[in-house]
């Protein structure tokens, strides 16, 4: 009865409580974790502390009792605790399984009423630390018999925090054969964190040896399951003894040697066992097919340790050739057992004997010359005998040349020392380069020693004799017939060749060159290249034409090979600058004053020729032509006259007609092209009407000049011709000057009145002059008895500025030049008033704007005096030669005046500036990338051009070659030409290879065409040859 009441008394209180707490307060809050942390390799119990972890009671109705429900469930992160167990309402306690993941966790508890509490961070599982298998092993013995048991013990300890399963121990052994039993106790063993387990077994050597025990142990972590494995750091070691082992080596040195040499013999003698042998005797002998003669035996023979070994020495001497079979046989007893032991070398030692070496020479010249260049690579053999059986070592092979000085030879290849076998020989090769002109005989010295013996040996080869000449060496010069030529016109080229070396030349090419290409022509040089004798100079000729005008540069290049050597010569000339113009051409305009006359009277004529061409034309003659009825006078200017391009002339005369009616008055210009001579000719006439006489008639009325300048007078004269049969009375004569203002006239002389018989003529004369440019006309009115038949017709006269230069600037051909390098310059004159201008003095000049520089210049072309009509130009051409680097003005100091009225037409002149630089100066690197390669190899070659002058040269070809010809092929080189060299050190790198088909030494270079870029003499390049030797494969 007290024990129901005690259950309901507690029900009564958990009721109170679970009610008392509200809705807000039937949830947990869980509030620490303890321990707060633990292993997660094994499971842990822990309690929670808090509140709120409240029971549900419940009321038995059929049993009349009551029961409470204090189940509660926890998580740590999501895995749900175990065994959680209900102390009290602030208290549980629940075990945390193993196995957790380690790091922080977040408490979850429900209480009875199904409500959660959390806790942030409330518990931390900490991760296992796992097991550690280490392990060391020991014998029982240091050193056993063969077949002796050894007692072998293994300890495996676990340094970590987890059990260890070794499922699997395996015995091992290193050097001589051994065999173990299973260790004990058997696997699989637990190894306790911390703790160890020892196991045994027992092994045995069947050789002796160092013996080497270990083994190796495998298996897992308890915990994890991790495969773990364990083997001692170091290995037992047992020493296995075997008894006393002898074994003999013989060896002799030299195994070659001469007849009467002392070879040296020595036997090893080896205790391959474990005990000490006592050696007694060391027995030598030979065989073999020479005879032969050995010493005795050192040292004395005694004890051998085991292991150890003994040499013992002697030396036999052969007495003839053939070999030699050396032997030895060693006996004594085992110090343990006192069995006997013995050995015989192997193998003998054969030794061949040989007669001893001997040398003998011979020197030998490539092709087996008479006669050779200064520079000329010459390839030299020197082939070395041995008549001995024993080999020889050459020491030193030594060209030489007499006399020394005149002859550069480069070392031998392939460089001593080098062996000869016997009765064999060896062929040494190298160059030689003579380097004056003179006789001189080459030879060499050999020094060596017997491979055998080492005696020393000795050699010298005979000289061979050459007579050495001076390379071929061409030069060029070029010249042309005429600097000035027209289009479609034949310039005669002439180009000089010149052979200064004592050797003659083959020339093989003599080749025109012209630029630009495109608009000129040339025919073939001739005669046809040949042989130049040594000092000897050849011409040859062609002509050259251009089909547009501008400037014209001709050169040419003549190539060809050294009669003695074949290698490639050549050389290029000086271009040449031809101006070529369009040809000249001839127009003819003509005017009379007046058109109409009366027959008797003379009639005024002016004949105008141009030349709309651009060469000059020379009119050499003007021929009038009238009615044979007709009287013409002398033409003024007389001829020749020359009529520049784009110029034109005027000559004027007077004709007569002396019949009535009309009259056909003109004339025939004869002119020649001043470049070509060619003829021209142009014609013009007019036709004037001619009356009848029987009154006064005007007979002319001309004005002179026809042009004039602004108060430079026109002289008039009036001719009245009285074809009456009376005297005519001129009373009076009014003149004027009608135009763009009026002009002022001075009074006709003679005087007024003024008679005129019958049958005579009279003239009088004025000049009137204008102030203002324009078209005048000069007029009279005449009164007279009888009245003249017509007033003379009114002369036009022009009044027109002074003929003048406009400033005209120099031109030069290029701006930049070499010295010795002659360019063309040219000034165009223009008049650049109405007047014609004449040239009256030309004189060109050069001069220095600079510390250095210098030129010369020709006279200019046409020479003065020149004239030039306004509007209208002329050239004036000339050369200027550089002579010094640096820079200079060209310049021409011109005089002209007005033909009219002599007043100055002088032009300023401007300079052109010229810079002279010296001329290109190339030197020529030749290397080859191995002085030998295998036949039907290629050999690398690259050359170096490099510019040491100040203009920059034009490399136009890079020819490589190879001697002797045709049997080496070389490709073309990289990069392909032309190539710039810049001045002032400039340079260009080029690359070939040359493919040898024989086994011989090659004389390999390439011949060089370069130009001046200035247009200046082509220099010359020297490519100093280099030699590859190809050899057998």
């Amino acid at each position: 009865m007290r024990t129901r009441l005690g259950i309901l008394a507690a029900v009564a209180a958990l009721a109170t409580l679970s009610c008392s707490s509200g809705p807000d307060g039937e949830s947990p809050r869980p509030a620490s974790v303890e321990p707060a942390s633990a292993s997660s390799a094994q499971a842990t119990r822990v309690t929670i502390r808090g509140d709120g972890f409240l029971a549900r009671p419940s009321t038995r109705l059929s049993g009349g009792g009551a029961a409470v429900d204090v189940r509660h469930r926890a998580w740590l992160g999501d895995v749900e605790l175990e065994q959680v167990t209900w102390v009290d309402v602030r208290t549980l306690q629940a075990t945390v399984p193993a196995g957790l993941a380690p790091g922080s966790k977040r408490l979850v508890v429900e209480n009875a009423l199904g409500r959660q509490g959390a806790l942030e961070d409330a518990f931390e599982v900490v991760g296992a630390e796992p097991a550690a298998l280490a392990a060391e092993i020991q014998a029982d013995r240091t050193s056993a018999a063969v077949g002796q048991a050894i007692g072998v013990t293994l300890t495996l300890s676990n340094g970590g925090g987890s059990p260890a399963q070794v499922t699997e121990v395996s015995p091992a052994s290193a050097g001589p054969a051994a065999s173990c039993s299973a260790p004990a106790p058997a696997a699989p063993i637990i190894v306790p964190a911390g703790g160890s387990a020892v196991l045994a077994w027992s092994c045995s050597a069947s050789a002796a040896g160092a013996l080497e025990l270990t083994a190796a142990a495998a298996g897992q972590d308890a915990s994890s399951g991790a495969e773990l494995s364990a083997a001692p750091p170091a290995p037992a070691r047992v020493t296995v003894q075997a008894p006393a082992a002898l074994t003999a080596a013989i060896a002799a040195e030299p195994a070659t040697a001469n007849v009467g040499q002392a070879v040296s013999v020595t036997l090893t003698v080896l205790n391959g066992g474990h005990a000490t042998a006592n050696l007694t005797s060391a027995v030598p002998a030979h065989g073999g097919t020479a005879t032969a003669t050995c010493g005795s035996v050192t040292p004395a023979p005694g004890p051998l340790a085991a292991g150890a070994s003994a040499t013992f020495r002697w030396t036999c001497t052969a007495g003839t050739p053939g070999t030699m079979s050396l032997s030895a046989t060693v006996g004594g007893t085992d110090a343990t057992t006192g069995d006997p032991v013995s050995a015989t070398s192997a193998s003998p030692a054969s030794v061949l004997v040989q007669t001893p070496a001997a040398l003998d020479v011979a020197l030998a010249v490539d092709g087996n010359p008479a006669e050779a260049l200064i520079g000329q690579s010459l390839a030299m053999s020197l082939t070395v005998r041995d008549t001995g059986q024993a080999g020889a070592t050459v020491t030193r092979v030594e060209p030489t040349a007499t006399p020394a000085a005149a002859v550069a030879c480069g070392a031998p290849t392939p460089s001593p020392p080098q062996l000869v076998a016997g009765l064999g020989a060896r062929t040494f090769a190298w160059t030689c380069t003579p380097l004056a002109a003179v006789d001189v005989a080459l030879g060499a010295s050999v020094a060596g020693t017997d491979a055998n013996s080492g005696a020393a040996l000795q050699a010298s080869a005979p000289g061979a004799s050459l007579h050495v000449l001076r390379p071929a060496a061409l030069t060029a010069t070029l010249s042309v017939d005429r600097t000035i030529a027209d289009v479609a016109q034949a310039v005669h080229v002439t180009f000089t060749l010149f052979n200064g070396g004592t050797a003659a030349a083959d020339v093989t090419s003599v080749v025109a060159t012209r630029d630009p290409a495109a608009t000129s022509t040339c025919t073939a040089p001739a005669p046809g290249p040949g042989r130049l004798a040594a000092g000897a100079s050849a011409t040859f000729t062609w002509t050259c034409s251009a089909s547009a005008a501008g400037p014209l540069i001709l050169g040419g290049t003549a190539s060809g090979t050294d009669a003695v050597s074949g290698g490639a010569v050549g050389a290029t000339a000086s271009p040449a600058e031809v101006l070529v113009q369009v040809p000249a051409a001839l127009t003819a305009a003509i005017a009379a004053v007046p058109t109409r006359t009366t027959a008797g009277q003379p009639t005024a004529l002016t004949l105008e020729v141009s030349n709309p061409g651009g060469a000059a034309a020379e009119v050499t003659s003007i021929a009038p032509t009238a009615p044979a009825s007709a009287v013409c006078g002398a033409v003024a200017p007389a001829t020749p006259v020359t009529v520049p391009g784009g110029g034109r002339a005027t000559f004027q005369w007077s004709c007569t007609p002396t019949d009535a009616g009309s009259a056909l008055l003109g004339a025939t210009a004869d002119a020649t092209d001043v470049n070509t001579g060619a003829r021209l000719r142009a014609t013009a006439s007019t036709t004037v009407a001619v009356d009848a006489g029987g009154v006064p008639t005007v007979a002319g009325f001309i004005a002179s000049p026809l042009v004039a300048s602004p108060g430079q007078p026109f002289g008039v004269t009036l001719t009245i011709a009285n074809v009456s049969a009376v005297t005519t009375q001129v009373t009076g004569i009014v003149a004027s000057m009608t135009g763009a203002t009026p002009g002022s006239c001075t009074a006709p002389a003679p005087g007024l009145p003024r008679p005129i018989p019958a049958g005579a003529n009279q003239a009088f004369t004025w000049s009137c002059t204008a102030g203002e440019v324009g078209a005048y006309a000069l007029e009279a009115a005449v009164t007279s008895t009888p009245a003249l038949d017509a007033q003379p017709t009114p002369a036009p006269v022009t009044v027109q500025t002074p003929g003048h230069l406009a400033p005209a600037t120099v031109q030069a051909s290029r701006a930049q030049i070499s010295v010795g390098q002659a360019i063309p310059v040219s000034l165009l004159l223009v008049d650049d008033g109405q007047g014609t201008a004449s040239v009256t003095a030309f004189q060109t000049s050069a001069s220095r704007t600079s510390d250095t520089g210098g030129a010369t210049c020709t006279a200019a072309a046409p020479a003065p005096p020149q004239s030039i009509t306004g509007g209208g130009s002329l050239t004036f051409g000339w050369t200027c030669t550089g002579t010094a680097a640096g820079t200079v003005a060209l310049a021409a100091a011109v005089t002209a005046e007005d033909s009219g009225s002599g007043a100055d037409a002088s032009p300023a002149v401007t300079g052109a500036a010229v810079t002279v630089q010296t001329a290109p100066r190339l030197t020529a690197t030749l290397t080859p990338a191995s002085p030998s390669v295998p036949v039907n190899t290629p050999a690398d070659l690259t050359l170096v051009l490099a510019n040491a002058g100040e203009a920059s040269a034009r490399i136009t070809a890079v020819a490589p070659s190879a001697s002797p010809a045709g049997l080496a092929t070389c490709t073309s080189v990289a990069p392909p030409v032309p190539v710039d060299l810049p001045g002032g050190g400039g340079s260009a790198t080029f690359t070939w290879t040359c493919t040898p088909s024989q086994a011989r030494s090659y004389t390999l270079g390439a011949t060089v065409t370069a130009a001046d870029v200035n247009g200046g003499p082509a220099p010359a390049v020297s490519v100093r040859t280099v030699t590859v030797s190809a050899t057998a494969p």
